[in-house]
């Protein structure tokens, strides 16, 4: 996929850093083949089979015909609506090719629920995050649950202002889970990039901060809350 309107380019190649062993511990680098000078961005969308291994691929980028829809990339389609006026550019974010700032108040991108988002177990989610303000709340930055005091149910990845983290959680009916970032891997004055990731394997789910293994637990069982993705 590209972020350019209208460039010509070849298949891209993909060449493994061990080849020609091509071990799973290999990175893989992408190189595509373009024939104009001009900027172009590459959006990968990782498949097996011809099928994406990824059920939503929402990378930001400047791509979307209207700053009010977020593409997915993957072969899901499911795009996202931004509301409340969330503002999109195509300059800004971690790379320079695209991102939305909110408002913090109620400015949110939704993705309406479909049976494949309701994931429960052997699943990754993750997202590049950026703070620009403190907090004294929770900030939910993706998500996909409902929440009352005895019914929380889902799971997400937020920060927590009271103790100044980035965490992770995994809930069913009331039953919550909190899977914080160590102690002293964000501030509260943190207003960095970081890459945050939730991962639940075999019923255990964990939590990164820039690919870094923070926290995790074992026994909280994750139902779905039926609710979109946030």
């Amino acid at each position: 996929s590209l972020a350019s309107a209208s460039v010509a380019y070849g298949g891209p190649t993909l060449t493994a850093s061990d080849a020609p062993l091509n071990t799973k511990a290999a990175n893989l680098v992408i190189s595509p083949s373009y024939f104009d000078a001009g900027s172009y961005k590459t959006i990968p969308d990782w498949r097996v089979g011809g099928n994406s291994l990824a059920v939503l691929n929402m990378p930001f980028e400047a791509h979307a015909a209207t700053s009010t829809t977020a593409l997915d990339y993957s072969q899901s389609g499911f795009n996202g609506t931004a509301t409340n006026g969330p503002t999109f550019s195509t300059s800004s974010g971690r790379d320079g090719f695209g991102a939305y700032t909110f408002d913090g108040a109620n400015d949110y991108i939704s993705v309406t629920h479909r049976a494949s988002l309701a994931l429960t177990n052997n699943f990754t989610v993750t997202g590049w995050v950026k703070r620009s303000v403190g907090s004294s709340g929770w900030d939910g930055f993706i998500t996909k649950a409902t929440y009352s005091a005895a019914a929380t149910t889902g799971w997400g990845i937020t920060y927590d202002g009271t103790t100044a983290r980035y965490a992770g959680f995994v809930a069913c009916n009331g039953s919550v889970a909190v899977i914080p970032a160590d102690t002293g891997t964000a501030s509260s004055t943190d207003y960095a990039w970081r890459h945050v990731a939730l991962k639940v394997d075999s019923g255990t789910a964990y939590f990164y901060v820039d690919g870094v293994q923070q926290k995790y637990h074992s026994d909280q069982q994750i139902c779905d809350s039926g609710s979109a993705v946030m």
